[in-house]
């Protein structure tokens, strides 16, 4: 059993920040899609969701660069592995990748020992494509099941972010081993994209208004935050934002935000390193044996 451990009384960010801003980009590329014609691949939509790691993820590494941001982008393990030299070029340009399921499997429909292959899997990939194994996790579309967190925690995991139950970050605990929950306040997903079978033209909201969410919500906890610190972890994907026709809800927000003082900008691996009292970006990179049974996938 895991028990929750609120952050001390008066701790405080990095350079005595009031807020902090987490951007992470859960990227899927054409992984993971539902297939409604049967035997017979759609095509169509495999090659829209492809636009994401040709095009897109470029553009949001390039927005990022421009803004001095850097991320944490929770990838899927047969991303990693269909698409390595994009996944490569996010740990190139200095930001955090995580993993984000193997086929970006809802594990809430699957037994524990199916939950636990895809994990080891998964970080069969990162060790196989990258040469590095992943410190965070997030479960495709937040689909946590009770066993997530133990199974996570076995095999060494740093943090995890799943949970939307916050406004700042939590040490879930059990005896000596903890782990780092990291809640998420507000993600594109809903707001834009109502059914992945349909055009990714069809879409629920203007980006500019989106945009204007993601500035309100930071507005709400920068004010917030001269009373206690406030962190806003904000989920994007690539598949998304990375669209000329609606990059404005990121490079707008980015714009935005970065203009406003005593905010700290950082990965989720710098956030579970500031509180655990590590060195920056130290612990982004672990070995971690991978079972025999999948050393060579």
């Amino acid at each position: 059993m895991f028990v929750e451990r609120r952050l001390p009384e008066g701790f405080t960010w990095p350079d005595n920040a009031k807020l902090a801003v987490l951007m992470t980009f859960d990227t899927q590329g054409a992984v993971g899609l539902p297939d409604p014609y049967g035997e017979r691949p759609d095509l169509r939509l495999s090659m829209e969701h492809g636009y994401e790691p040709r095009v897109g993820l470029y553009r949001v590494l390039n927005t990022l660069d421009r803004h001095g941001v850097k991320a944490s982008f929770p990838t899927c393990g047969r991303t990693v592995e269909r698409y390595p030299e994009a996944c490569a070029a996010i740990v190139e340009r200095g930001h955090e990748i995580a993993a984000h399921g193997y086929e970006h499997e809802k594990v809430n429909e699957l037994p524990r020992r199916e939950e636990e292959a895809i994990v080891d899997r998964t970080l069969a990939a990162f060790q196989a494509v990258l040469g590095q194994i992943p410190v965070g996790w997030r479960s495709p579309y937040y689909l946590a099941t009770v066993d997530t967190v133990p199974i996570l925690v076995d095999r060494g995991f740093l943090w995890h972010s799943d949970f939307q139950n916050d406004d700042l970050p939590y040490f879930l605990e059990s005896g000596t081993e903890s782990i780092l929950e990291i809640p998420t306040l507000v993600t594109d997903w809903p707001y834009y994209w109502s059914d992945v079978r349909s055009s990714i033209q069809s879409v629920r909201g203007n980006p500019r208004n989106i945009m204007t969410l993601l500035c309100d919500s930071f507005d709400v906890l920068l004010r917030e935050s001269r009373d206690a610190p406030k962190m806003l972890c904000i989920t994007l994907h690539p598949q998304i934002v990375g669209r000329p026709d609606r990059h404005i809800i990121l490079e707008g927000f980015l714009e935005y935000a970065r203009q406003h003082e005593g905010v700290w900008w950082g990965r989720c691996i710098d956030v579970y390193n500031h509180l655990t009292d590590g060195e920056p970006g130290a612990g982004a990179i672990r070995s971690h044996p991978i079972p025999d049974t999948l050393a060579g996938l």
